[in-house]
């Protein structure tokens, strides 16, 4: 089974620029693995969090996790 990370973009630049970083939230592997029977040559591909609520959320909350 393969994960395939999603590519920086230019939100994520302007992130940084505030100091902050968006989380890769993976896909349910169960589910898949379950739907895709012991096959190894699976693909999955993670997402990010929403651009909006990293954006406007606090600074503390984003460094402890």
């Amino acid at each position: 089974m393969t994960i395939r990370l999603p590519p920086d973009n230019i939100l994520d630049r302007i992130l940084t620029l505030f100091g902050k970083k968006r989380k890769i939230i993976l896909p349910n592997t169960q589910a898949e693995s379950s739907r895709n029977g012991a096959n190894p040559y699976v693909t999955l591909k993670a997402r990010k969090e929403s651009f909006l609520k990293v954006l406007f959320k606090s600074s503390d909350n984003n460094q402890q996790k």
